[in-house]
């Protein structure tokens, strides 16, 4: 195995540019953080910014465990998907009672709603009796339901939160989760979970309630005016208002979180001056060509045909505050090879963040083709 610790000279020239025009580490993420130049936040107790892979480029507080409010529901909608439930399917509604000031869409006892609607209200409204119906169509019981909400958040490690409601409201410390688990939450769900990533951008959703058409708005003000975002849940209860995010810019995805903020405006405003920071320092790059050939190594069954090494591609966002640096490792040295073996990876990163990965394959042998190899450049070393 071969490990390098300087770019591959003329395959990833473009690596190299970048690689030289980048400043010293000074993000979050780095060894020993700068604090001169942070988001500006207004009111949120805790924050964090992360990247596609959500990986943390800038937090505060990150595990501090405070109510999640409604963006419960994210989870919610995850565990109701889970359980295959034909979402067309019409079902007769019961007596919930929430309290005075819980936020409803008004479905009253024997009322019919279908599943898809349930969760469009619940999501984009933010429902709290059509959560409490989804829960009992789906497990039967509240209670029943929740245990599979917790069990969903363990199995994505989301180790500083647990659910005791599927609504998020307020439950004397007990109900809660922290911005960084929150962050874990909303990246799974839009990246596994096509209908939620389509109902948390809308405007605004029509349901049938006692067979008449109720159109409701949706809680999230930065959808009409934030470009680029993609939802995904607000939350607000007695203790302070919170929101999960995401928008793309650029080829470049973030996400951010905050908890505890004072109001509804100060939740938007911190989290659009979290994402306005990480989209100013953030730059999508291409750090490899798909198929450049970077060696012919000899063909394991006839020595006069030798395969081409090939790269795979490998794009991803750059933070521009930090050294990119990278590893790469050599599979197979002065071997013989067969098409498609594995050969070699070259990994970029920032401080502990990854940026991009890049595969190195042999291909189809090929007869009569000159000898070169990048990989025995002064770069690479026996590890």
């Amino acid at each position: 195995m071969c490990r390098a610790k300087q770019f591959l000279t003329s395959v990833l020239v473009v690596a190299v540019i970048i690689s030289v025009s980048l400043t010293p580490l000074t993000s979050a993420f780095a060894a020993e953080a700068s604090t001169s130049d942070e988001p500006q936040l207004s009111e949120a107790q805790a924050a964090i910014i992360a990247d596609a892979s959500g990986q943390t480029l800038w937090s505060k507080n990150e595990d501090m465990q405070m109510s999640l409010a409604s963006v419960t529901k994210i989870m919610t909608a995850m565990v109701a998907l889970d359980s295959g439930i034909d979402l067309n399917a019409s079902y007769t509604m019961t007596a919930v009672d929430l309290g005075p000031y819980s936020q409803t869409a008004g479905y009253k006892e024997n009322d019919q709603a279908t599943f898809s609607d349930l969760l469009d209200v619940m999501l984009v409204f933010s429902a709290n009796d059509a959560a409490t119906e989804i829960a009992r169509i789906v497990a039967g019981h509240e209670d029943k339901f929740v245990e599979l909400m917790n069990k969903k958040a363990q199995e994505l490690g989301m180790t500083h939160t647990h659910f005791t409601n599927v609504h998020g409201l307020e439950d004397a410390g007990k109900h809660y989760s922290s911005v960084h688990d929150m962050v874990i939450m909303g990246r799974y769900a839009l990246l596994h979970y096509p209908l939620i990533a389509q109902v948390v951008t809308k405007r605004s959703v029509t349901v049938s309630i006692n067979n008449q058409n109720k159109t409701f708005e949706s809680t999230d003000q930065l959808m009409e005016t934030y470009k680029g975002l993609l939802g995904i849940k607000t939350g607000s209860v007695e203790s302070g208002t919170t929101f999960l995010a995401a928008a793309q810019r650029r080829g470049v995805r973030l996400y951010a979180a905050v908890l505890g903020c004072q109001t509804n405006d100060g939740r938007f405003a911190d989290s659009a001056a979290l994402l306005d920071w990480g989209f100013s320092h953030m730059q999508e790059q291409t750090l490899a060509t798909q198929d450049t050939v970077v060696r012919w190594a000899p063909f394991a069954y006839n020595f006069s045909f030798k395969c081409p090494i090939y790269t795979s591609e490998a794009t991803g966002a750059v933070f521009d505050g930090a050294t990119l640096s990278y590893d790469s490792w050599q599979y197979r040295t002065n071997t013989l090879v067969t098409a498609q073996d594995a050969y070699g990876v070259t990994r970029w990163y920032q401080g502990e963040r990854t940026v991009a990965i890049c595969s190195y394959y042999a291909g189809t042998p090929v007869l009569g083709v000159p000898s070169y190899d990048i990989f025995t450049t002064p770069s690479f070393y026996h590890a």
